[in-house]
């Protein structure tokens, strides 16, 4: 409570002054912001906050404030790791376009990546666009079996189809419903994988991935995971690939067990698997501009990371 007194505190109705909000680029709740005289962020943040977590964030508005307050520069971003992993060789593929991606695939020597609203072929190697295609903008994770590209919609998990591409012509030459997920609700597919014939589709917060006819799409099989939280799933001929929070995760594809989890510092959102290689792509970081416009923090341009080495069997033998 006497921390709380340094502060001028004005609650918002979001009912009675709509506008308030919406000027102020609010969309969750609580959002907690901190401003200064000419209206400007000084910081913010969402969402409800143990209590050391949130004298944190006070610490960080008083920082930011004394910066303010002595003509300082407050509104840089915090800074992160220079790279995704260490100790592994690591090279950078340009991704073609800039915010969320959704999904990664590679097909022979190319790669197919998914944004809202399109998938890009481009060069597995250089990062050259190739060709682009309309597709539905909820596509969470790609996946191929050397001849058809597979688009899971993140709405799977409620009767949304998965899509099946010629990616010679781009055309969608039939969708695969999984008849029993029309009685659900929840949207939840973060990744999908092609193995034995079969595709293996992840619900990634529960960390389940389900075995799925290619023909029917009727759930044959469920594997619970001992991780969760991931998102992206691919297959590197033993073990299945997933990306975490913090880890890319292999996993026993008969006991759900984690085999190896790599530390990455940032947070994955894709993951494909090409010639050995794991491919990776980060999850944006989005935030405010000072004038309450949500803008992407990190990172600056978006890259698919070719790293070599994880799953290497010494490396699984080693843990």
């Amino acid at each position: 409570m006497a921390r709380s007194r340094a502060y001028v505190w004005v609650t918002v109705d979001r009912d009675r002054t709509p506008e308030v909000p919406k000027k102020y680029n609010v969309s969750a709740y609580p959002t907690l912001l901190f401003l200064n005289p000419e209206d400007e962020m000084v910081h913010r943040f969402s969402g409800y906050r143990e209590v050391s977590k949130l004298l944190e964030e006070f610490d960080d508005a008083d920082r930011r404030w004394k910066l303010y307050r002595d003509g300082e520069v407050w509104d840089l971003k915090a800074p992160r790791p220079p790279e995704i992993l260490e100790g592994k060789k690591v090279t950078r593929i340009p991704a073609p376009f800039p915010g969320v991606p959704g999904g990664l695939a590679a097909y022979g020597d190319d790669l197919f990546v998914a944004e809202r609203g399109r998938i890009h072929r481009i060069d597995g190697k250089t990062g050259e666009a190739k060709s682009a295609l309309a597709a539905p903008e909820s596509i969470a994770d790609l996946a191929s079996d050397g001849e058809l590209v597979f688009a899971l919609e993140f709405g799977w998990t409620a009767g949304k189809p998965i899509h099946v591409i010629d990616p010679e012509t781009g055309r969608i030459v039939r969708e695969i419903v999984t008849k029993e997920n029309r009685k659900k609700k929840g949207y939840g597919a973060k990744g999908i994988a092609w193995r034995d014939a079969r595709l293996w589709v992840l619900e990634g917060m529960r960390g389940v991935i389900h075995e799925v006819h290619p023909e029917t799409g009727d759930v044959l099989s469920s594997l619970q995971c001992k991780a969760k939280w991931l998102s992206g799933l691919a297959w590197n001929g033993r073990r299945f690939v997933a990306g975490g929070r913090e880890h890319v995760y292999l996993i026993d594809p008969a006991s759900g067990e984690v085999s190896l989890a790599v530390r990455v510092e940032y947070r994955l959102r894709s993951v494909a698997v090409s010639g050995g290689d794991v491919l990776l792509m980060e999850q944006p970081v989005f935030g405010f501009d000072r004038r309450h416009q949500r803008i992407q923090l990190w990172p600056e341009k978006n890259w698919i990371y070719r790293v070599e080495g994880i799953g290497a069997e010494k490396e699984e033998k080693s843990e």
